[in-house]
């Protein structure tokens, strides 16, 4: 561990393939082989697999950024980071690639679905300070749930959307995105980090409009600021959804709060 009790991944072993597959698959096509030297570029690892998968490498959001950044620089196709998700591995990623025929894919859609879900309300997570939602990934996996799992990512900053400049545009837009995935309530929210903020204000302008947020979760949000109940006085109201905050590493202690909302 670090000084601020972050993990020092630097210290850890180097970490072995877990994707699935029996035996190592090398790079066959030129494709692969370019995307394999991008891989070991950004992931410093030796050799690379077409089925090993980049989360199992120790990928981190950051580095799936760069991944795709040095693809759209040397191929000169574009793909959103959210590509990452759905193909985790060198043999999907060149068989979107292969699709694509040089395309520029849209990246509009800031919510993605990290697990399907059955007939309950889906929950959704909002990113941390710095844009990341890959954590919701190791949640989905050990939620036990049969509802719908999404993380909510920034837009690209490319220009072509003006930033947010406040905390209550963030939430507005923010909840114009998952309407697209859920347009009624009762709503489930959860953040992490700074995203704590901008779930609370979500729910807050949900339930302001007259929709129904039934439950509210926070991940080590900041103790500089003050979070209280939608009631305004500390303290619980009729309608107000359940809440949680919980600083790291006891994220288990969120895992075991939110299986009391399935």
């Amino acid at each position: 561990m670090l000084p601020n009790g972050k993990l020092n991944r630097r210290a850890l072993p180097l970490p072995q393939s877990t994707s699935g597959s029996t035996s190592f698959e090398p790079p066959t096509t030129e494709i692969e082989r370019k995307l394999a030297t991008i891989w070991k570029e950004v992931l410093q690892i030796e050799r690379v697999g077409v089925r090993d998968n980049f989360y199992d490498l120790g990928g981190s959001s950051l580095q799936g950024f760069m991944i795709f950044a040095r693809i759209a620089e040397r191929l000169k196709i574009s793909l959103p980071a959210a590509t990452m998700l759905q193909a985790p591995t060198i043999f999907l990623q060149s068989q979107l690639m292969d699709q694509s025929s040089g395309k520029k894919h849209d990246d509009d859609d800031i919510v993605v679905q990290f697990r399907s879900g059955g007939s309950q309300q889906p929950l959704f997570f909002v990113h941390d300070g710095w844009g990341g939602i890959m954590f919701v990934r190791e949640l989905a996996s050990l939620l036990e749930t049969d509802r719908a799992i999404y993380g909510i990512r920034p837009p690209a900053l490319d220009g072509k959307y003006a930033i947010p400049q406040t905390i209550e545009a963030v939430a507005a837009e923010y909840i114009e995105a998952i309407r697209q995935k859920q347009p009624r309530g009762p709503y489930m929210l959860a953040g992490y980090s700074f995203g704590g903020f901008a779930a609370f204000e979500m729910a807050r302008q949900l339930m302001a409009s007259g929709e129904s947020a039934r439950y509210l979760g926070f991940i080590d949000a900041s103790k500089s600021r003050r979070i209280r109940f939608l009631s305004g006085d500390g303290n619980p109201s009729e309608g107000s959804p359940s809440m949680l905050c919980c600083k790291k590493p006891r994220i288990s202690a969120f895992i075991m709060f939110a299986r009391s909302a399935r």
